[in-house]
């Protein structure tokens, strides 16, 4: 059933309420984009073709949502896709959201998370088909002002020669669990990029899974963490390489880097492989701010805390490099350091 009552038409930032605009980052709204956002159970967009709503529905405490996008073959879309998930609701949120990207399609997708009430609790569930031939660029942004929980499931399926991009940035959240699922058939490749920077106390959890099908497939995955405060991280990553997925490469890189003495962090990478063709690596670094870069930056006259500073913005540009896209780069850039620059 299609609820075209909760569905309208948006352009101008301005139509929004106070509480929600400032949330909204200016800056990357006013970019050319196909903007689609889901306040509560309303939906507003500005592409009408791309977005159909499946079902709409309230169960007790939870509010479900679900909907799915159906993206049509043989498309080059060449403005990004701005997607915005706000919610200003004391309730539970369930949201299970459906991506069909067809044949032959190149598309840039954003998505951005942002709550308004404190102690939300947010559960989303992602089922992205890729066909054939196609190519996504994603990137993912959890910036948030406010104490909150996430648990975040993906299940991504990429078809002959399609290709997937994901930088992921987590800034400043309570507690999050991110569970992904990732099945790679026959000359796929997937590149996974995550930054992850949790503020005092917080909870990050991370189980990746991905499975090489069929051969010549290509997985690269890596995860730096910046640990400036106490927090409990847990990465667990799974490469898994079948007997028919023959001359397939992987790669599992885990950086952390800490400025303080008491935290808590777990990295546990695997590989499973069940053939002999393959090419595989993983790698874990700790490392702390080196005592010589520290001595010698002290003697040209910088400040500790500036130094502090300079290593973890160099740390994670190696990342935010990854992000070619004109202009969002340096705003990108510009928003974690004005969160970092409050709590380093």
């Amino acid at each position: 059933m299609i609820y075209t009552n909760n569905i309208k038409n948006i352009l101008n930032i301005n139509k929004f309420n106070k509480k929600t605009k400032k949330y909204i980052i200016k800056k990357i709204y006013k970019l050319k984009s196909i903007k689609i956002l889901i306040i509560n159970e309303n939906i507003y967009y500005t592409y009408k073709n791309l977005i159909k709503i499946l079902n709409i529905k309230k169960i007790k405490k939870y509010n479900i949502i679900s909907f799915i996008f159906n993206i049509f073959k043989n498309q080059n879309i060449k403005k990004i896709i701005y997607f915005i998930l706000i919610n200003n609701l004391n309730k539970k949120i369930k949201n299970i959201i459906y991506i069909n990207i067809k044949k032959n399609t190149k598309i840039y997708f954003i998505e951005q998370h942002i709550l308004i009430k404190k102690n939300n609790n947010i559960k989303y569930k992602y089922y992205i088909n890729i066909k054939k031939l196609s190519y996504i660029y994603y990137i993912y942004l959890l910036i948030n002002k406010k104490s909150s929980v996430y648990n975040i499931d993906y299940y991504i399926n990429l078809n002959k020669k399609s290709s997937l991009k994901i930088i992921n940035i987590n800034l400043n959240i309570k507690k999050i669990k991110f569970k992904s699922k990732f099945y790679l058939n026959k000359k796929s490749n997937l590149n996974i990029n995550t930054i992850s920077i949790p503020n005092n106390k917080n909870k990050f959890i991370f189980y990746n899974k991905i499975i090489h099908k069929f051969k010549i497939s290509k997985s690269i995955y890596k995860h730096n963490c910046l640990i400036n405060k106490k927090s409990n991280i847990l990465i667990n990553s799974l490469i898994k390489i079948n007997k028919k997925a023959k001359n397939s490469i992987s790669y599992i890189i885990h950086k952390n880097l800490y400025t303080i003495k008491k935290f808590n962090i777990i990295n546990n990478p695997k590989i499973k492989i069940f053939n002999k063709y393959n090419k595989c690596k993983h790698k874990i670094t700790m490392t702390n701010i080196n005592k010589n870069i520290i001595f010698y930056l002290l003697n040209k006259g910088i400040n500790f805390n500036n130094i502090k500073k300079i290593i973890s913005f160099s740390f994670i540009k190696n990342i935010l490099k990854y992000i070619k896209i004109k202009n969002l780069n340096k705003l990108i850039n510009n928003i974690i350091i004005k969160e970092l620059l409050k709590w380093i």
